[in-house]
């Protein structure tokens, strides 16, 4: 899981919680840079009982957005906008299947950029999280990580550990 950065400079860090009897959780954290103390904790209210939470950014305010599926059923991507206490504000519609959506990137204006495994390609959110475009249609890539420049509107993607793909947008 990858740790991050939010605009106040804590750490967003998604942690996993055994409860037992085959019941888990991926909650993020969200951390103190000046002293490593858990500021806030909250479980997405998620549909369903096996959700894999893959990654979390922090919006302006109190305002998060995720990316998630179905643990057993990695067809089932999502992408939802929820507040503080885990609750869903908005969630991507079904104008886009997204797969096995694993990282997501956000740029000033709050378009929201999705790294899908499965379908090889990064699909492009409005704010209120409409599809938009593939961003990388035509391009043989098999998205793991990537990084938004907003001031050279660039989009680093790493494909397969081995190179970096850059989409000039």
């Amino acid at each position: 899981m990858a740790a991050r950065v939010t605009p106040s400079s804590d750490l967003i860090v998604i942690c996993y919680e055994d409860f037992g009897e085959n019941y888990f959780e991926y909650v993020p954290y969200v951390i103190s840079s000046e002293t490593g103390d858990c500021v806030r904790r909250f479980s997405p209210q998620l549909t369903g009982d096996d959700f894999l939470l893959e990654d979390c950014i922090q919006l302006s305010g109190d305002c998060y957005v995720i990316c998630y599926h179905d643990y057993h059923d990695d067809e089932s991507g999502r992408l939802s906008l929820v507040d503080g206490q885990g609750r869903i504000v908005r969630s991507s519609r079904d104008d886009v299947r997204m797969m096995l959506p694993k990282r997501i990137a956000v740029d000033g204006d709050n378009f929201t950029f999705v790294a899908d495994q499965k379908k090889r390609c990064v699909l492009l959110f409005d704010p209120v999280l409409n599809f938009v475009c593939n961003v990388t249609e035509g391009l043989n890539v098999r998205p793991k990580r990537m990084v938004y420049d907003e001031v050279t509107r660039r989009l680093y993607v790493d494909r397969n550990s081995k190179n970096v793909i850059v989409v000039q947008l």
